[in-house]
C-alpha cells in the first residue's frame, strides 16, 4: 500500500476508497471483523446524529410524584404508574405556578418556550429596556432576574404583530398604492 492508496480524511472519501475494493475486503482472512467494525462505526455514529426528539418536562405526577415528560407536540401522556394526563393542561398548571419565579431572560426564554410559549431572550431584554418589566434581583454573576409572570403578563396583553411584520406590511402596502 503506498500514500496514493490512502483516501484523504473525510467519511466521503473513505467510503468511495472502501466501495472500491469490497471483492479484495470480501476475500480477507479478517472481512467478518472488517464487516463487523464498519457496521459498529455506522451504527454508533447514527445514534449520535440522528437523537430522539428532546421531551418536554411536565411536572410530577399527582399520584406517585415521578417526573412526567411527553414528546412536543403529544396532546396525553402515560405516567409509568398509569395515570394519563393532558398535556394542554399540564402546561397550564405549570405556567400559572411559575408566576412568582425569577430568572434571567435565557431561563425564561426556555422555560417558557417548552411550555409552548416560544418567547427569545432578546426579545425579553427587549421588554425590560423599554421599561415593560422590572428586574427584581440579580444573580450571582450579576445577571438581572425578572419575574415570569410579569413577562406572561405583557406578552398576553401585547396583541401587536411583532415590529418586523408591521415594517414589512407598511412596505407592501406602500408598493401597491
Amino acid at each position: 500500500m503506498t500514500a496514493d492508496d490512502i483516501p484523504p480524511g473525510t467519511i466521503a472519501s473513505m467510503a468511495f476508497w472502501l466501495l472500491a475494493r469490497t471483492d479484495r475486503i470480501r476475500q480477507h482472512p479478517g472481512a467478518a471483523h472488517i464487516a463487523a467494525s464498519i457496521t459498529t462505526a455506522v451504527t454508533r455514529a447514527l445514534r449520535a446524529i440522528d437523537r430522539p426528539p428532546d421531551l418536554v418536562f411536565l411536572g410530577t405526577c399527582d399520584s406517585c410524584q415521578a417526573g412526567i415528560y411527553a414528546a412536543h407536540g403529544a396532546r396525553w401522556v402515560t405516567c409509568r404508574c398509569g395515570v394519563t394526563c393532558n398535556t394542554e393542561t399540564r402546561r397550564e398548571q405549570l405556567l400559572a405556578a411559575a408566576h412568582d419565579i425569577l430568572g434571567t431572560t435565557s431561563e425564561i426564554s426556555r422555560a417558557l418556550t417548552s411550555l409552548g410559549r416560544p418567547l427569545t431572550p432578546s426579545v425579553i431584554r427587549g421588554l425590560a429596556f423599554r421599561g415593560r418589566i422590572t428586574a427584581r434581583g440579580a444573580n450571582e454573576r450579576g445577571h438581572p432576574l425578572y419575574r415570569v409572570g410579569d413577562v406572561l403578563e405583557v406578552i398576553s396583553r401585547d396583541t401587536r404583530p411583532p415590529r418586523c411584520l408591521l415594517d414589512i406590511t407598511s412596505l407592501s402596502a406602500n408598493t401597491h398604492t
